[in-house]
């Protein structure tokens, strides 16, 4: 009869190849890192609950956006985007302008609330009233908001 610390090593021996097993056959033996989605393919959003879940949607919709207009991954914009130094640093990369970023940023924030009046998800007097600040208020100040709600 085997010990019960025996029994223990055993069986934690066993669990361990188990779940490597696993991860190995959902694909966890490649090191690979994901592709990024190309920002201008529309990409499938969860339907949002709540005004949280909304306003991520919005901001996800119009990164990509605006991404796709400057020709850029979402990820590289969104980082630009969250201090004054990342965006002088990407402008500068990339060879553009501020007033270039700040009309990528309004086109995407545009499609952002008209994808939102077609999913149902605001009105179209919600959408109206959003594009009327998305033409008129500074570009930082809409993005605090949507990142802070």
């Amino acid at each position: 009869m085997i010990g019960g610390r025996a029994t223990v090593l055993i069986a934690a021996v066993l669990a361990s190849a188990l779940l490597i097993g696993f991860y190995v056959a959902e694909g966890g033996g490649s090191y690979k890192p994901t592709k990024v989605a190309d920002p201008c393919k529309p990409r499938e959003l969860p339907s949002p609950d709540g005004l949280q879940a909304t306003l991520e949607r919005v901001a996800l919709s119009a990164a990509d956006g605006a991404a796709c207009e400057l020709g850029v991954t979402r990820e590289d914009l969104v980082v630009a985007l969250r201090s004054e130094a990342a965006r002088k640093k990407f402008v500068a990369a990339h060879g553009l302008t501020d007033e270039q970023v700040d009309d990528a940023v309004r086109a995407g924030l545009r499609r952002a609330a008209d994808d939102a009046q077609r999913a149902g998800t605001i009105s179209g007097i919600e959408n109206f009233i959003l594009q009327r600040a998305i033409d008129n208020a500074p570009v930082g100040f809409i993005i605090d908001r949507i990142g802070r709600p």
